[in-house]
């Protein structure tokens, strides 16, 4: 049986337990992040920002945590401590061995509830007091078709990619697709998690819910990019969701998420940064390609 989860700690009690941190693997941050064995024998989840980035991400997240529970948004975990300068937090662990499923595998029972999720979140009309922290993340200066239009070295770095993973030739159409993105224009108009895949929301069939996780990315920003990213990850993964979610997906937003994948794709890696992200935005940005054109074939 699983041990209970606190309700709320002191940070001092999660400090002296650093030490004895287990290391997770997985996602695409340098903060240092672990579980924590309680003396009760309950286990949480510390993330602690190391770095000025880290640590910015990290005092977002907790001021995420504290504005959606606020707003009775039940799709999180519990925020159980925060250190004094607000870099470092403690949540409920979501663990396997409690029937946390974080694997790429997806059904369409873990999508229905994961959307959900999103749906009710893109409920939620924020006080204007959390303007600071629902700012614009993705604006369309993002736009990554025409950054990759206007970077020779980005163009040659992408097709070196795209050849080695046997993709398309999309430089030779680049600046059809430039014109295409320019007529899109992302909204800033409803609020979304920006980063919903599997790592970030684990699903527990035996209590038919999902929990979103790592709210760096929170804004007042567009739903159907929204979509986008969340259908596209799941689609990458081998579950078709133009079966029975096509209605949700916009092949315009697709298509501008496309270039903002490829794009990305294309920059080297940040210092001691994960090589694998790299790879995963590059084939996010082939799978929303080939979405929009098989959305396009149905019209």
């Amino acid at each position: 049986m699983a041990e209970a989860q606190p309700t709320k700690m002191n940070w001092q009690e999660v400090d002296k337990g650093l030490s004895a941190l287990t290391p997770v693997e997985g996602g695409n941050s340098d903060a240092r992040r672990g579980i924590l064995t309680t003396p009760e024998g309950a286990k949480i989840f510390v993330k602690i920002g190391v770095n000025e980035h880290t640590k910015a991400w990290a005092s977002k997240e907790i001021k995420s945590y504290e504005f959606l529970k606020e707003n009775g948004y039940l799709y999180i975990p519990s925020l159980l401590a925060t250190n004094d300068d607000a870099t470092g937090f403690a949540i409920d662990a979501l663990l396997a061995e409690d029937g946390w499923d974080w694997s790429d595998t997806w059904n369409k029972e873990r999508l229905d509830a994961t959307l959900a999720a999103t749906d009710a979140l893109a409920a939620i009309n924020p006080d204007p007091k959390y303007a600071e922290l629902l700012k614009p993340v993705i604006t369309d200066a993002d736009n990554g078709w025409a950054k990759l239009i206007a970077s020779p070295e980005q163009q040659a770095a992408l097709a070196a990619k795209l050849q080695s993973a046997s993709g398309p030739d999309i430089i030779a159409n680049l600046t059809s697709h430039t014109e295409r993105s320019a007529t899109y224009r992302v909204q800033h108009d409803t609020l979304v998690h920006d980063d919903v895949r599997a790592d970030n929301a684990p699903w527990n069939k035996g209590l038919g819910e999902v929990k979103l996780v790592d709210w760096n990315w929170l804004e007042l920003g567009d739903r159907k990019i929204d979509l986008a990213a969340a259908l596209v990850h799941t689609h990458k993964s081998g579950f078709d969701v133009l079966k029975d979610y096509s209605d949700r997906l916009d092949p315009a937003a697709l298509h501008w998420m496309a270039g903002f994948w490829l794009e990305s794709a294309s920059r080297p890696i940040w210092p001691g940064g994960p090589e694998k992200l790299r790879q995963t935005q590059l084939f996010a940005g082939l799978t929303a390609l080939k979405l929009v054109e098989e959305i396009s074939a149905n019209i």
